[in-house]
């Protein structure tokens, strides 16, 4: 699997927060969700999901065009979180295609 977030820490009043860093290098699709066929130009939504229940954050690339089946982005999104609950925290990750009547989702 990839490796652990980087973590930087940083005191906000009482609690430690920790800068979290999430890297997206790329993608491998499995399915071309063109309408009409053609090549895709995917993006990936980000949604990070604190354990406190304290909202979620999302974030989203830029589409990768002409990326079709294997896009490649190296997004990078960052997160602030309490250092207590940061493992317990969820990330969600989606790949939509950009272009009118295609879409694609997957987790």
């Amino acid at each position: 699997g990839p490796p652990p977030p980087q973590q930087q820490q940083q005191q906000h009043g009482s609690a430690k927060r920790a800068h979290v860093v999430l890297r997206v290098a790329r993608a491998q699709l499995s399915r071309n969700f063109r309408a009409l066929g053609g090549t895709m130009a995917p993006y990936v939504l980000v949604e990070w999901r604190p354990a406190d229940g304290s909202g979620c954050e999302s974030s989203t690339s830029r589409p990768h065009k002409k990326g079709h089946m294997s896009p490649v982005w190296n997004y990078e999104c960052l997160h602030w979180t309490p250092v207590d609950s940061a493992r317990a925290s969820a990330v969600h990750f989606s790949v939509f295609v950009q272009g009118p009547a295609s879409w694609a989702k997957g987790r």
